[in-house]
């Protein structure tokens, strides 16, 4: 028996989201079972959302600007395309999915139409930011995986991650009818390859200073 295999498509909307969006200390972690929790560094866009229950695949996209928050500082960013695709079958059951996201960050000397991230989404749930049972839902969760980042974002892919959608309008949780609205995804990627290195480099530092201090005092007790 074939598979009917049915596509969720989300696109950047028209509204653009100022750099002061996550504030100093970032957005509230989002989160789901099953889902990793979202967290920084992370890209923020205004989506449009369209759960598609007819066959085949769909795609939606636009171009506006994000923002790009790095743990401590939001940058805005232009003329992104922001695209995640999710399948499933008939009766709900996740399939696959991707998600692309491209665009330029002026202050970080990023060109547009950079590919700043790709990965695959394996894993999808839906539920409510209040962690309430329903019988609507206002949260989907994807987590990320084979995350692939532009270099020019210092970013080292190595771990699963996750991309929050927050929906302006509740979904029922049924696959028998199209669903169509707005919301904000939130695209978290793994830490920036620099905060390893700074780390790092603080704890060599670190050691050659207690090694010289050693040799000191054994030169002075000789």
């Amino acid at each position: 028996m074939s598979v009917v295999r049915k596509s969720m498509s989300l696109s950047i909307a028209v509204s653009v989201l100022l750099v002061g969006i996550f504030g100093s200390s970032g957005a509230s972690a989002l989160s789901l079972p099953g889902i990793p929790d979202s967290g920084a560094p992370a890209f923020r866009n205004n989506v449009k959302v369209n759960l598609n229950t007819k066959s085949g695949r769909r795609r939606v996209t636009g171009r506006k600007d994000f923002t790009f928050f790095d743990g401590t500082t939001g940058y805005l960013g232009q003329q992104s395309k922001y695209t995640l695709l999710v399948n499933f079958d008939n009766g709900g059951t996740f399939l696959d999915g991707s998600v692309v996201l491209k665009g330029g960050i002026s202050d970080l000397g990023i060109p547009h139409q950079t590919t700043l991230v790709t990965a695959d989404i394996t894993k999808w749930a839906w539920g409510n930011e209040d962690g309430s049972a329903g019988p609507t839902f206002d949260l989907f969760g994807f987590q990320t995986d084979n995350i692939v980042c532009s270099p020019l974002l210092l970013i080292t892919c190595t771990v699963s991650e996750s991309v929050y959608v927050q929906l302006d309008d509740p979904f029922s949780g049924s696959f028998n009818n199209s669903f169509k609205t707005t919301g904000i995804a939130t695209t978290t990627v793994p830490l920036p390859a620099v905060a390893w290195l700074f780390g790092s480099a603080l704890g060599l530092l670190g050691w050659v200073g207690r090694r010289n201090k050693r040799l000191q005092l054994q030169q002075a007790s000789a």
